[in-house]
């Protein structure tokens, strides 16, 4: 059963149906809470242009894992974007105090294994490469909200109560 959630929503967001991934997401939380699948909810709703939505969802996850990375993330991100400076630093600083660890490599054998459906599955060509990035470094993504959340702390604690803002890239 978890597979087959984890298999539809990966399809939905390949296709950048978000707004499908939202559906089957929703139908599974109906029968249980599970904060990671709450945390892909808000990740979902955000994509779909609906922050509004993914903060509701993203606290809501905090509630149920209040050390949740993923929800810590979004909020920050969100807030940033909203302006919300003083709330996008406490998400900040919260996210950096529960960075996970770093997730190892995926073994060798997955690499052989996305040669073959690649080869299988044309359409999978499409997604080749990043699907190899992300095999190769799983945490890329982390380390990049590391880098932009440590620079978005540095701004805000040098320009507290000043007009000026930060990207977000």
């Amino acid at each position: 059963m978890r597979a087959k959630l984890d298999f539809g929503v990966a399809r939905c967001v390949g296709r950048k149906d978000f707004d499908g991934a939202v559906r089957l997401l929703e139908d599974a939380l109906a029968e249980s809470s599970n904060a990671d699948d709450m945390a892909m909810l808000a990740t979902c709703h955000r994509w779909a242009g609906r922050p509004a939505v993914a903060i509701e969802v993203a606290e809501q996850v905090l509630v149920l894992d209040v050390s949740n990375f993923d929800a810590i993330q979004l909020l920050s991100e969100l807030h940033a974007e909203r302006k919300d400076y003083a709330a996008a630093a406490s998400y900040a600083r919260l996210g950096l105090e529960n960075y996970p660890e770093p997730a190892p490599p995926a073994p060798k054998d997955f690499h052989w294994v996305l040669q073959v459906m690649v080869a299988l599955v044309p359409r999978m060509r499409r997604i080749e490469e990043s699907t190899r990035r992300t095999l190769e470094d799983p945490g890329a993504g982390n380390r990049k909200w590391h880098r932009w959340a440590t620079g978005y702390l540095a701004w805000y604690d040098q320009n507290f109560g000043e007009h000026g803002a930060p990207t977000l890239n």
